[in-house]
């Protein structure tokens, strides 16, 4: 039987380092999804195995705030807490009308939660487009 020894070629090297370059790249990106996947499933599982009206200690965890530490530079991170401060006003609206409209109407508590996120969503995103616009509205009453 003929063994032949593995050959370390320049071709093989360059293939090492491009893995080891994709590999870096993704854990960039891995860490944040690992960290608020863990959030949610703790979130269910508390839910699941133990009181409900836990699981919002959880899943209410403010991954917003956990997320700026990955973000590069301060200036980006001054950024993002300036639309994080209107997308979290309009989240609690979006709480709100969800707790009220469940207990006040018999709707099914999916379909009012899946409202309420596109509707967050949509607001949200005007809030954080606009917000000059509304801050001059504000600054005119």
């Amino acid at each position: 039987m003929y063994y032949r020894k593995p050959c370390i070629t320049v071709n093989s090297v360059l293939l090492y380092v491009l893995k080891l370059y994709i590999i870096i790249i993704h854990m960039e990106y891995l860490e944040p999804f690992l960290i608020g996947g863990s959030i949610i499933v703790g979130s269910k599982f508390v839910a699941s195995y133990a009181n409900p009206t836990l699981a919002p200690l959880i899943g209410g965890m403010p991954t917003g705030i956990i997320a700026s530490y990955f973000l590069s530079s301060q200036h980006k991170k001054k950024q993002y807490f300036n639309g994080y401060v209107y997308s979290s006003f309009v989240l609690f609206l979006a709480i709100l009308f969800i707790h009220l409209t469940s207990n006040k109407t018999n709707i099914n508590i999916d379909i009012i939660s899946a409202f309420g996120l596109v509707v967050w969503g949509f607001i949200s995103f005007v809030v954080i487009q606009d917000r000059n616009t509304i801050l001059n509205l504000f600054k005119k009453l």
